[in-house]
């Protein structure tokens, strides 16, 4: 070889061994508008689902402590919550909504839609995994799609998006699992865990009780099994375990600095002689949770048979792919592990633990499985040896997207009839008569104060005789000061199994100087200070 023919092939080496070029800018920026374009499609049309149906009391009192967070009480001092908070994740996009649109309808309905577009965006993250091109895409459509079965005809709604209930706080595990698929060999990946695991204990207990178990299980089986201690994900373990510790003395600090009672949780073991009841509860509870119609299989009417197969389609979706993970346990990868864990203990710990109810109503509890269940159904059957062939993913990608378009679209106005609410026009009555401050049972106290803007406020409360206890679930102790507020109304519904009737309002505060009824309440007006009859507030143990 001649020296003029190694210098030609020496640099074509070198080239050869080199880096790979760098994509364009444009290509690379390429997926990043794609994906923005359909998280604002995702998000509008989860807005316009919430815009048409009514959030209860719950999902006001939590718009509220948004309100006081917005107004420099950080520490939501004097609130009484329940037993979950949700202080560090849905409490945060609450308050923003207020501040962005004010204390009213709307802003209840924009934090729920945005709320459920980042669970979307956290499930594509881990179903995407280390997928690249039309695979990628594949993945992000099949979540989307399995995920909008709970919207077919806007169904689940109120359970997955409008009623702050556990369904957000699945993105802290979807977050978590990412660090452990993908991130494990970082330095930053234990410090980001300790972080996502604290932020996730402060506010839902679900955290401590299925996410950091099932991080420490699968560790566990992956590790303990082949003796193998010192990788990057025992560091995350380790993570893990601490955050339980530091969890614990971040929420000691916020109470000793004066921050929100805490009902204390249903964590006991149930009796053994519920868990016959506790096993059909749980499973009936799933089924509704999808919208299976387990009572009336497959549903009465056309309409409801149609929620109970497409909701039945995601339900044994997730069961197969639930299957497939423990039979293929060891040549899957980690995210996989880690969602088939988090499934089975979520059920586990509803099935033997005091928080089951009987029949079909405890869903809410578990609701992130939906979440989950769609993630390891879209990274399992996207993962199917037919869908490895192009054109089958681009057909696949497009059927899904599709199917995810139609179940968006069809619980939206264009399909459905706006559900309306009894409490807003009640509120607008209350303010023209210049009714401003006022006690009510649960459910039809703290939305009037919602929907008017603050301008007429309504406090929870149980009756007793001869006055009231004030209620302490999501409710706030100076509400009932008599010293700086003047309750002079209540309302009370006149029918026969109201919560607040009629005759217990004259029990507890006598007859009124008029009653009004307007859309079947019963508005009582007094001429002194209803509060001067409360009782001291009763609170159960606390964390």
């Amino acid at each position: 070889m001649t020296e003029s023919a190694q210098q030609v092939e020496e640099p074509v080496a070198r080239e050869e061994d080199g880096p790979p070029p760098r994509r364009p800018l444009h290509a690379r920026l390429r997926p990043v508008g794609a994906m923005v374009l359909v998280t604002a499609a995702f998000f509008a049309l989860c807005l316009a689902q919430s815009w048409r149906q009514v959030w209860n009391a719950d999902t006001a009192n939590v718009t509220l402590q948004g309100w006081d967070l917005i107004h420099g009480q950080v520490l939501l001092h004097g609130w009484w919550s329940t037993d979950v908070n949700f202080y560090t994740f849905d409490l945060p996009v609450y308050a923003l909504s207020v501040l962005v649109f004010g204390l009213g309808s709307t802003a209840p309905h924009v934090a729920g839609a945005v709320l459920y577009t980042l669970t979307f965006l956290a499930a594509c993250w881990l179903a995407k995994g280390r997928s690249q091109g039309v695979a990628s895409w594949l993945r992000v459509a099949m979540v989307a799609m399995f995920m909008t079965t709970a919207l077919w005809v806007g169904a689940g709604v109120v359970t997955v998006m409008i009623v702050p209930d556990h369904s957000a706080t699945i993105c802290f595990f979807l977050v978590a699992y990412v660090l452990y698929d993908r991130f494990a060999d970082r330095r930053w990946a234990p410090w980001a865990m300790l972080v996502v695991l604290t932020l996730g204990q402060i506010s839902d207990l679900s955290t401590r009780y299925v996410l950091v178990p099932s991080l420490l299980v699968v560790w566990a089986i992956e590790h303990l099994r082949a003796r193998r201690l010192r990788t990057p994900e025992t560091r995350l373990a380790i993570a893990a375990v601490l955050s339980v510790g530091v969890s614990y003395g971040l929420r000691t600090a916020m109470i000793h600095l004066g921050a929100y009672y805490l009902a204390k949780a249903n964590t006991g073991l149930a009796p053994i002689s519920t868990w016959h009841w506790h096993f059909t509860g749980t499973w009936e509870s799933l089924f509704t949770l999808f919208g299976v119609d387990v009572t009336n299989f497959p549903g009465g009417t056309a309409f409801r048979t149609s929620i109970t197969f497409i909701g039945g389609f995601a339900l044994v979706c997730g069961v197969l792919s639930v299957l497939h993970t423990l039979i293929r346990w060891r040549r899957v990868e980690n995210a996989d592990r880690l969602l088939t864990t988090a499934v089975i203990i979520y059920l586990a710990a509803y099935e033997f633990s005091t928080v089951g109810v009987p029949g079909g109503g405890g869903g809410y509890e578990f609701v992130g499985v939906i979440a989950m269940s769609a993630v390891l159904s879209a990274r399992t059957f996207a993962s199917l040896r037919p869908l490895r062939l192009p054109v089958y993913r681009v057909a696949g990608t497009a059927v899904a997207a599709l199917a995810a378009l139609v179940f968006l679209v069809s619980g939206t106005g264009l399909f459905q009839g706006t559900v309306p609410s009894q409490l807003k026009p009640l509120g607008a009555w209350l303010e023209q008569h210049n009714l401003t401050y006022g006690l009510a049972e649960y459910w039809n106290a703290s939305p009037v104060t919602v929907y008017t803007g603050g301008r007429v406020a309504v406090r929870p409360i149980l009756t007793e005789p001869g006055g009231f206890i004030p209620r302490t679930w999501n409710a706030r102790s100076q509400w009932f000061d008599a010293t700086k507020n003047d309750a002079t109304f209540v309302i009370a519904g006149p029918e026969q199994g109201a919560n607040l009737t009629v005759a217990q309002a004259e029990g507890s505060f006598g007859k009124p100087a008029a009653v009004y009824n307007v859309d079947g309440f019963a508005i009582m007006v007094y001429d002194y200070n209803l509060l001067t009859k409360g009782s001291p507030a009763i609170l159960g143990p606390g964390d």
